[in-house]
């Protein structure tokens, strides 16, 4: 790969990136205006397969990665979008 397919490559996939943290931010958003963390239903966990615990402890990663990206990554990223 030449650099700049290189250079491209890792554009496309900080653009990618940038777009996951907008949804993460939506998705929390939403997340805590509507309190999920205490009113998600254990029926729709059991209908996709993961228990309340799997479901707050990785709604817990994405705020972990909100947290990261706010903490002047963002900046970075977008520098290069």
């Amino acid at each position: 790969m030449n650099d700049t397919s290189f250079l491209n490559n890792f554009k496309a996939i900080t653009n990618n990136l940038i777009n996951c943290m907008n949804s993460i931010n939506s998705f929390n958003a939403e997340y805590t205006a509507l309190d999920k963390g205490n009113t998600i239903s254990e029926e729709a966990l059991a209908e996709i397969g993961i228990t309340k615990g799997e479901f707050t402890t990785a709604v817990s990663s994405f705020l972990a990665f909100k947290s990261l990206f706010e903490t002047g990554h963002n900046t970075n990223l977008y520098k290069v979008k």
